[in-house]
């Protein structure tokens, strides 16, 4: 009875060993292909007159691209709003348009 728990203890983890290993190496395709999903395609800004588009270009010369909601009087408040993993920053106009109705000046990115 011993022998036949400890076979099944080493198949268990055998099984859970080459489950680690294979995750382990096919870890940069699921990250690429199911946890990060950016998109290039911009959707129509609404025409508000607080909203430009601002881009700043990096010390390794990459070119960043977000939008800037400014309040007409000065404010000591900026919210910088990162869109996260999927999308682009046109896809979260809307998000960082509530929070500039709060009275913030939002950078998103």
């Amino acid at each position: 009875m011993q022998k036949k728990i400890i076979k099944l203890s080493v198949s268990i983890l055998k099984i859970f060993l080459f489950i680690t290993v294979l995750l382990f190496l096919s870890r940069d395709f699921l990250i690429n292909n199911l946890a990060f999903f950016p998109t290039k395609e911009l959707k129509v800004l609404p025409n508000f007159t607080y909203l430009s588009e601002v881009s700043v270009k990096t010390n390794d010369g990459v070119k960043l691209y977000g939008y800037k909601f400014s309040h007409e009087k000065k404010t000591k408040k900026v919210l910088i709003f990162f869109h996260g993993n999927a999308g682009n920053g046109s896809d979260r106009i809307a998000q960082a348009n509530e929070s500039y109705k709060m009275g913030v000046d939002v950078i998103l990115v």
